[in-house]
């Protein structure tokens, strides 16, 4: 027998809330690579029969997307509300390290300086003479709280009032958001992401505060028997689910024609937050 390969596929991604496919490569078996994609977004894949175009079509979508103008019953399912994922009521979202290199500080040796950012990175700090470039000491010569960006001088620096100074540093971006009388025990802390400012960080909290405050209901969909043509997706065009929100998949097995599926109301806080650091990074994007 001689051996067999495959070309190309024709991909159909009928989706939403998910990154496009534009130029990208993959390498790997089919079936890694079309996982991968589905990961990106709430989807599931299939390899289905087109019998217009006499030829194998690779499909995508997201649960309770598709529509069909034919039945098939719900036989099953079983319903449940439990925790799959913690809640979480307020979140604080910080960018990536950016340096600042010779910001002008005239000293002020009784009010302090504030620096133009805050939330410093710990041991990026250094501060020079303008006119020599001479480097004065941490603790001795000044002191600095990263937290707010302000610049002190103890009492026997060797720094003059109103001596003109070049600092050095790193500041990461810092955003929050909580809805009205957050729990702190229900707080998403120090996610890390490719952000370049506050207000992006910001954004970004409120986006997973967003899908992250309602607690987690699950399930499992049982099709005792898929009927021949059908596809997968088509059979998942289901009525009867507990509510009209969208499915996020867990797991799906299809044995000798029956269909299971785990599905859950949302996706856990590791999934989310993965989620977004893969979005930005696919992008490209340093916001």
């Amino acid at each position: 027998m001689s051996s067999q390969s495959v070309s190309e596929y024709t991909l159909y991604k009928d989706v939403r809330d998910s990154p496009p496919l534009i130029n990208d490569q993959f390498r790997g078996t089919r079936e890694s690579i079309l996982t991968s994609l589905v990961e990106r977004g709430d989807m599931l894949w299939a390899l289905d029969w087109d019998r217009d175009a006499d030829q194998q079509v690779v499909q995508m979508a997201n649960i309770g997307d598709r529509t069909s103008d034919r039945e098939l019953d719900l036989v099953n399912y079983n319903w449940n509300t439990r925790t799959l994922g913690r809640q979480k009521e307020s979140a604080t979202v910080k960018g990536a390290a950016i340096t600042v290199s010779e910001e002008s500080v005239t000293a002020d040796l009784i009010n302090d300086n504030s620096l133009a950012n805050d939330n410093l990175v710990e041991g990026t700090a250094q501060v020079r003479d303008a006119a020599t470039g001479d480097a004065y000491e941490r603790g001795i010569d000044w002191r600095l709280n990263e937290a707010s960006g302000t610049l002190s001088y103890p009492a026997a620096t060797a720094i003059s009032d109103g001596q003109a100074l070049l600092v050095d540093y790193e500041w990461k971006p810092i955003g929050s958001y909580a809805v009205p009388n957050a729990s702190p025990k229900k707080a998403l802390d120090d996610v890390t992401v490719s952000a370049t400012t506050d207000a992006m960080c910001e954004a970004l909290a409120f986006y997973l505060v967003d899908r992250l405050e309602d607690p987690v209901e699950s399930g499992t969909l049982t099709i005792p028997e898929l009927p021949p043509g059908w596809s997968v997706l088509e059979a998942l065009a289901v009525d009867g689910l507990p509510n009209d929100g969208a499915w996020t998949p867990r797991g799906l097995s299809v044995q000798d024609g029956r269909v299971e599926l785990e599905v859950a109301s949302r996706r856990r806080v590791q999934d989310v937050v993965a989620d977004l650091r893969g979005r930005l990074e696919q992008h490209g994007e340093r916001i």
